[in-house]
């Protein structure tokens, strides 16, 4: 495989309690002071992808050949992907954080095994590569044709935000992945509304673990994890790893009764339960009375591995 080196390195010398369900009209939360910090995990929360990982991948390899190969359907990219995806991962947990290799040295290997145990010539693809891994890893996976904000998150956000202005808490990201996620933000228009953005790689582990949490108090300068409110839609990842951090852990499900309850709370784990995020307002009773409630969840018909990271 070429060698793959991050930008702008390449010509520098390199060194050796209570669960709540929302109700609608009727919900009613327990009295709770006001954070100092919300944060928010961001897939499928704020945003996700608008297709599969192997179109992209299709596209970009099409487009180095000038458009005249003839290559496998999307589908199967993305099934390929996926498996190179999850041995990379068991390899080295975490996109290689504790492994002394860098993002694109972590993700390089998935694509190129991609490529080859689809059938593509090595001699072939090893003149393309790392043209092609630039474009996906830099460009096309991290622009507004591979994400999308979520549906209705931008109103959500705007509240928040306003919020945030008139004195109310600081905004914030905590999810698994690597640096490109505040790119990824970025070309959305959505890096603005938050004050602290921090990627699992960054933070040298993954929910459930406390160190992303903790480095997202510590940037945004909150002391007290009980004055951090964090909301995630993955009860394992979100909820636990909030909740043993000692913030205030609450569970996104949409809609909240069409969930079954996890193994886990048996674990006498504190959070709350809420159906959207309209109700973290609802919360501090900055709701709108007037607003309409989605007894519906808007899914898009996405099969499930439009879910998976890239």
């Amino acid at each position: 495989m070429p060698q793959i080196r991050p930008r702008g390195a390449r010509d520098e010398p390199q060194e050796e309690e209570a669960v709540v369900i929302t109700g609608g009209e009727h919900e009613v939360f327990p009295t709770r002071p006001v954070p100092e910090l919300i944060t928010l995990n961001a897939f499928g929360l704020l945003i996700e992808p608008t297709d599969e990982v192997g179109l992209f991948c299709r596209e970009v390899f099409m487009k180095h050949y000038d458009y005249k190969v003839r290559l496998p359907r999307p589908e199967l990219f993305t099934q390929t992907f996926d498996l190179a995806y999850e041995a990379r991962r068991t390899e080295f947990p975490n996109f290689g954080a504790n492994a002394g290799i860098s993002t694109e040295e972590w993700w390089a290997p998935i694509f190129y095994k991609t490529f080859l145990d689809l059938g593509f010539p090595k001699e072939d693809l090893d003149e393309v590569f790392v043209g092609v891994f630039e474009e996906l890893f830099y460009e096309s996976l991290t622009s507004e044709w591979a994400w999308e904000p979520v549906e209705d998150v931008l109103p959500m956000l705007d509240k928040l935000q306003e919020w945030r202005m008139a004195g109310g808490p600081k905004l914030g990201v905590v999810c698994d992945y690597d640096e490109r996620l505040s790119t990824i933000l970025e070309n959305l228009d959505m890096l603005h509304y938050f004050d602290v953005v921090v990627n699992s790689r960054e933070a040298g582990a993954g929910k459930p673990d406390k160190a992303p949490f903790l480095l997202a108090m510590e940037k945004a300068e909150v002391k007290d994890p009980k004055k951090v409110m964090h909301l995630g839609l993955d009860f394992d990842h979100d909820v636990v790893g909030a909740a043993k951090a000692g913030m205030d852990s609450v569970w996104v499900v949409m809609p909240a009764y069409d969930q079954l309850e996890p193994e886990q709370e048996v674990q006498q784990l504190s959070f709350t339960k809420i159906g959207d995020l309209e109700a973290v307002l609802s919360m501090y009773e900055r709701s709108d009375p007037e607003r309409l409630i989605s007894t519906t969840y808007k899914n898009k018909n996405r099969q499930g591995h439009l879910r998976v990271q890239y």
